[in-house]
């Protein structure tokens, strides 16, 4: 059996990015966000501790945000660095969930999304917040509209493990131009399971993505079940981990 060679020297690069990708992400985050004060959040605390959906100095860095009811077309918005889980009361549903960039080492775990509406597609956004855990989460999404279950925009050092999502969504188009023998998308995948924008030293392994359209665009309609793409087609992103199960 033949080897070639530049084959061999690729799969190597890909095993030194991921080896390299999850020694930084690991490295960065220490990931000792400690647990400071428990707010349990139902239906007759949320005004407490959200103001225009955004968490308010209710509570403070390194508390646990606890969801323990079943909210609907709610914001939770985090400029702080949380720990967000959920007890199994727990229920989002068309719900938005952000962090933004001052909330940097949070945690995300155990959450239950079921995003049917509309007009709240995508799970959990992180937008400059960096070395972010999210884990352990269950998304559902079923969309006429893109969507994705999770995004990060320039959120570097980031840990997506373990989470069981699935995505049922329309396929838009994607523009693409050839490059170098091979076509390189000049446009964001905007239907993904996970996706990935401008994030470097980011690990996503062992979830779980299931991926379907409701419509598709008649034009390349795409819809990928993890989308690693940087700023501008051309732009190298540092290492990047990518261990999943999609189907």
């Amino acid at each position: 059996i033949s080897v070639d060679k530049q084959q061999v020297d690729e799969y190597n690069n890909i095993e030194s990015n991921v080896n390299e990708a999850k020694e930084i992400s690991n490295d960065k985050s220490v990931r000792s966000l400690n647990s400071g004060n428990i707010h349990t959040i139902n239906s007759e605390s949320y005004s407490t501790y959200f103001t225009n959906g955004i968490l308010n100095n209710a509570a403070q860095d390194g508390d646990v945000i606890l969801i323990d009811d079943t909210f609907e077309d709610s914001s939770f918005i985090f400029d702080k660095s949380i720990n967000l889980t959920s007890t199994q009361n727990g229920i989002l549903r068309n719900c938005i969930i952000t962090f933004n960039s001052n909330a940097d080492y949070s945690n995300v775990t155990n959450l239950n999304i079921v995003n049917i509406n509309d007009n709240a597609n995508d799970g959990i956004n992180v937008y400059s917040a960096t070395n972010m855990t999210i884990e352990d989460n269950t998304i559902y999404i079923d969309s006429n509209n893109t969507a994705k279950g999770i995004t990060l925009n320039n959120a570097d050092g980031t840990i997506i493990y373990n989470n069981d999502i699935t995505v049922n969504a329309y396929a838009n188009k994607v523009t693409y131009y050839y490059e170098a023998n091979y076509f390189n998308p000049a446009g964001t995948v905007e239907t993904a399971g996970i996706g990935v924008y401008n994030s470097s030293y980011t690990n996503v392994e062992s979830n779980t993505v299931s991926m379907s359209s409701t419509g598709y665009h008649p034009q390349r309609g795409t819809l990928v079940g993890i989308a690693v793409q940087g700023n501008g087609a051309r732009r190298r992103l540092h290492p990047v981990a990518v261990r999943n199960r999609v189907l």
